[in-house]
């Protein structure tokens, strides 16, 4: 878990305890909460810039003589135990959130959030109750459940790895540290052993998963690996894609450039490498065509000669 996340627990939890115990001295209240007294007495303060506007008469206020003196009392915090009222759209996203976290979150907690689903939809207006339906593709049940484990132990996974740019899989001893949907597919933050960085896998291609009994050794990074930014390690080519093969480049990180009256574009396609872009080229067979770089459209060209003289049985 990183450092922010475990100060926003921390913050949360900190308003209705100050609330029911009022002027606690502040080294006491830093250790029952086991941080050191500067980084509680530093969230404090950062209370006193919380509430439900930005105006002064509506944000958390702090008995600074109290303070000074080293006790803790906030005021003018009430707002915290009103019952949440939601939007329409509040909802609707959070039951969507919930309907993604029920296909990805051990069967401990199913009936969990089977309620807290429940809950938020008797709480929707009835003139929305057409329900949602979400549709993530998922992993496996075992790997789910061995990926869960693991997050929750803090444990290491071995996992048998599929890329679809390679035929082959492998094997590789990783560090989980969080799981993130995105565009429909589950994807698992993890230090790799074998690359040694940190590396993303898409779930649904894990094809197996064991749970090992050495703890992860490498703590996740602040800063969060983006998911379809492929930076320095990645391949671009410029291609004209017809008005038919669109589907093929559309998911990928594309930016068009022009489009001519038949409707053929002309784009430049980010991708995880060479190899993934010649077969997402290849795909589109005539419909797709290689612009630059010039390897790239002479690997193109090799690999679809190897391909028809693969059919050649003479």
């Amino acid at each position: 878990m990183s450092s922010s996340t475990r100060q926003l627990e921390r913050l949360l939890a900190l308003i209705p305890y100050l609330q029911a115990h009022s002027y606690i001295p502040v080294a006491e209240l830093a250790a029952e909460f086991d941080v050191p007294k500067k980084l509680i007495s530093e969230e404090i303060l950062l209370l006193t810039m919380t509430g439900t506007r930005a105006r002064h008469e509506e944000m958390i206020d702090l008995d600074w003589d109290a303070f000074d003196n080293g006790f803790a009392h906030i005021s003018n915090a009430d707002f915290l135990g009103r019952p949440l009222r939601l939007t329409v759209l509040e909802g609707a996203s959070l039951m969507a959130a919930l309907g993604v976290l029920s296909q990805l979150a051990g069967s401990e907690y199913q009936e969990l959030i089977d309620r807290v689903s429940a809950k938020i939809h008797s709480a929707l207006s009835s003139a929305n109750d057409s329900g949602i339906d979400i549709h993530v593709s998922g992993p496996r049940a075992d790997v789910n459940d061995a990926v869960n484990a693991a997050l929750a132990t803090g444990r290491q996974l071995r996992i048998t790895y599929a890329t679809d740019h390679s035929d082959a899989a492998s094997e590789r001893t990783i560090d989980p540290s969080n799981l993130t949907v995105e565009r429909g597919h589950v994807y698992l933050t993890a230090y790799c052993h074998q690359a040694e960085n940190q590396r993303i896998f898409r779930l649904d291609r894990v094809l197996q998963a064991e749970v090992l009994d050495t703890p992860i050794t490498h703590e996740p990074d602040d800063g969060d690996l983006e998911i379809f930014n492929f930076g320095q390690n990645g391949s671009i080519a410029t291609l004209d894609v017809d008005k038919q093969a669109r589907w093929i480049v559309e998911p990928c990180q594309t930016t068009v450039i022009s489009e001519d009256t038949g409707g053929t574009r002309r784009v430049t396609v980010h991708a995880i490498d060479e190899e993934w872009l010649t077969r997402l080229i290849m795909l589109g067979g005539p419909h797709i065509r290689v612009v630059e770089p010039n390897h790239m459209a002479e690997r193109v060209r090799a690999e679809a000669v190897a391909a028809l003289n693969a059919y050649d049985i003479s």
